[in-house]
């Protein structure tokens, strides 16, 4: 009986503590390239345009548990969007030529981070500087494009509604990599926190980034 407790104790103590919760915003410096297209069917043609769409917004929230001195885990629920112009026509011989009708699609992007961090710089009393890494999981709305409309249309006579198609969510995983400064007085029970995540999931399909760079800052409640 004693070992059993022994063990378990030890367990408790191997465990990771919970250390704090807070929240934080982003901006993913994301770009994606326009797009003029045309596609050829064998009834016919259709054509795409697609604006250029540069950086997105979002949040997230943060879930830090203590491992050991200088090391910590963080849960991140992220989440961010941005939005672009696109349009497509389709020109069945005889129908005559039109010009594609734009309309504002959004781009959608959630998932969740765990990252191990590691305080490089520490600076007694006041916080520090941490690099860190760790695994991810993203739902992105797939971007609105030429190999999205063949993919689905096998015919120029179909009608494309652009906000159908990008409802097809893309479910990866990849990794990140860490970046950042926590400032935390002694006794100030909030912790102020800056810092970067560099994303890698190459599996997502073009045009959507299998990479980018995510800049944040918020708050903590303890840890």
């Amino acid at each position: 009986m004693k070992k059993v407790i022994a063990v378990f104790v030890l367990c408790m103590m191997a465990a990771p503590g919970f250390a704090g919760i807070g929240f934080h915003f982003n901006y993913d410096a994301t770009t994606i390239d326009g797009e003029a297209n045309l596609i050829e069917f064998g009834d016919g043609y259709g054509g795409i345009v697609r604006s250029e769409m540069n950086g997105l917004v979002g949040g997230g929230i943060d879930i830090t548990f203590g491992m050991i001195p200088m090391i910590d885990l963080a849960l991140s629920l992220e989440a961010a969007y941005g939005s672009y112009d696109a349009g497509y026509v389709s020109n069945v011989p005889g129908a005559g030529t039109f010009l594609p009708e734009e309309e504002t699609l959004p781009y959608l992007r959630a998932g969740a981070d765990l990252t191990a961090t590691y305080t490089v710089l520490p600076l007694p009393g006041i916080g520090g500087v941490f690099v860190g890494g760790g695994p991810s999981f993203m739902a992105v709305a797939p971007v609105f494009s030429s190999d999205l409309i063949l993919d689905n249309v096998d015919s120029a006579s179909e009608e494309v509604d652009e906000a159908d198609l990008v409802d097809e969510i893309q479910m990866e995983f990849g990794l990140h990599l860490a970046l950042g400064a926590k400032l935390k007085p002694t006794g100030f029970p909030l912790a102020f926190r800056v810092g970067m995540k560099y994303y890698i999931i190459p599996s997502l399909e073009d045009p959507a980034p299998g990479n980018w760079l995510t800049l944040q800052a918020g708050i903590v409640l303890g840890g």
